[in-house]
């Protein structure tokens, strides 16, 4: 039960993984991908606010707490999970979130 359970979870995400530009188009409302003068907009935007550590390491936390909790219950390595969490709860692209799982790896290895 646990490998269908990794399954549909894995089913479920990994769609998600690289359609994140076109999620975060349609829950803001406008339906239809950015143009480039939107980009500019969000990213003048981004580098005006620059978080704290506070508000950087708090979703990292969760995401190690949910990662290790949930490859402990399936069995899994914790890449599986990591990559695709970071990707959807933070502005990491797909080759950064799993950049910082492989350098996640180089001390326990």
């Amino acid at each position: 039960s646990l490998k269908r359970a990794l399954g549909a979870f894995m089913l479920v995400i990994a769609p998600l993984v690289p359609g994140k530009k076109y999620l975060d188009d349609w829950l803001e409302g406008n339906g239809k991908a950015s143009t480039d003068k939107q980009v500019q907009t969000q990213i003048d935007n981004s580098v005006a606010h620059q978080p704290s550590n506070l508000e950087r390491l708090l979703p990292a936390s969760f995401i190690g707490t949910f990662s290790g909790f949930l490859s402990g219950m399936f069995g899994v390595g914790g890449g599986a999970i990591v990559v695709p969490s970071l990707v959807l709860s933070t502005d990491m692209s797909h080759h950064a979130a799993l950049g910082t799982s492989l350098c996640a790896m180089v001390l326990p290895a």
